[in-house]
């Protein structure tokens, strides 16, 4: 559509949005729980009741030739 076709639609903040700093202090304490946390954001990051709930979203998309 209009020269592109979507490569993945995201929810940037997936389900945690008002995880940012917790999810730091994660980091910072338990790499492998943080990782895993990201992993999990990641996985349904793209699923649509995800997407209808988020703040910001991410699209990715390619032109295509006309």
């Amino acid at each position: 559509r209009h020269g592109f076709a979507r490569v993945a639609l995201l929810a940037l903040q997936s389900v945690a949005p008002d995880l940012q700093r917790p999810l730091a202090d994660l980091a910072a304490t338990d790499p492998d729980a943080h990782a895993a946390a990201l992993d999990a954001l990641i996985a349904v990051a793209d699923e649509p009741s995800i997407l209808g709930m988020g703040a910001h979203l991410l699209y990715v998309g390619r032109r295509v030739a006309e």
